[in-house]
């Protein structure tokens, strides 16, 4: 017996249509951040965080809990692994931001895809936080909103598709 897909012939181009659209809005938000990007400012913690990727990077890094940004690492250690890929730009200074702005982008989707089951509304909220003017605002600086949004949303994410499956 031959596995049969389980999806409709229009089940299947609603999938198609979502995924071509869903790129569209991925498209459209890499494409403002990438030539948008402004850097770290000289302001609030941007120079703690690259100072501190850095810092990891020439092997001088120490974690001191009184020092809170040592403790960050998930802001920090992103941003030294581009400096160690592509060297020290503004642009990789950045680079882990923008990619948090485009997982927020999607992981929206699927997060209303998983309440509401369908492709509209999922769409239309991704849609919308690719425009959000704080968001995408946030995604082309240097700092910890957008990646502890990324963050959070996915683990919000996985734990409900978790408790679904019961895995």
């Amino acid at each position: 017996a031959k596995n049969k897909s389980v999806y409709t012939k229009k089940e299947k181009y609603e999938k198609i249509a979502a995924a071509i659209v869903l790129l569209a809005i991925i498209s459209n938000a890499a494409y403002y951040a990438f030539t948008h990007f402004e850097g770290p400012s000289a302001y609030g913690d941007d120079p703690n965080y690259l100072y501190l990727a850095s810092s990891f990077i020439k092997g001088s890094y120490v974690m001191n809990p009184g020092y809170i940004f040592s403790v960050r690492i998930m802001q920090f250690l992103p941003i030294a692994f581009f400096y160690k890929i592509f060297g020290i730009t503004n642009l990789t200074s950045t680079l882990w931001d923008i990619l948090s702005y485009i997982g927020i982008i999607i992981a929206t989707f699927f997060l209303v895809k998983f309440f509401y089951n369908g492709y509209k509304a999922a769409l239309i909220s991704s849609f919308i936080v690719s425009i959000f003017p704080v968001v995408a605002k946030f995604a082309v600086n240097t700092g910890e909103d957008p990646p502890l949004t990324f963050i959070s949303t996915l683990a919000v994410l996985l734990l409900l598709y978790a408790e679904k499956t019961n895995k």
